[in-house]
């Protein structure tokens, strides 16, 4: 009986894939982290830093364009600190999810992702 091949959403991160998957959700720097494993050659080809950097980059574009958009308004500066303060709680939840090895998805995002062939 032929063993069937792992996808890349089966796979099992290792250590190093989980440290470099975190390093990517941190606040405020980890856009260059994901950026970084984008980049380099032996770190865009694993599946869960890949996986992670890409729904990291993603979900940091989002919310600097949703805060950069709220601030144009006068209302928006009333919404945008505690709707930050939920994105930042948000990231260190994926960070923490990252670490532990799972999969996460960001809501939306990483439906589009994949469907564009970044994932």
């Amino acid at each position: 009986m032929t063993e069937k091949p792992q996808t890349p959403m089966t796979a099992t991160p290792t250590e190093d894939d989980r440290l470099w998957g975190m390093l990517a959700w941190l606040p405020a720097i980890g856009w260059i982290f994901a950026i970084l494993i984008l980049v380099m050659e032996d770190r865009k080809s694993q599946p869960f830093q890949r996986f992670h950097a890409v729904n990291a980059l993603g979900f940091s574009v989002l919310v600097f364009v949703i805060n950069t958009l709220l601030s144009l308004t006068g209302v928006g500066i009333l919404i945008s600190c505690p709707l930050s303060i939920l994105l930042l709680l948000y990231q260190i939840y994926m960070a923490v999810q990252a670490y532990q090895g799972n999969w996460s998805e960001v809501p939306w995002f990483t439906n589009f992702a994949k469907q564009q062939g970044w994932i």
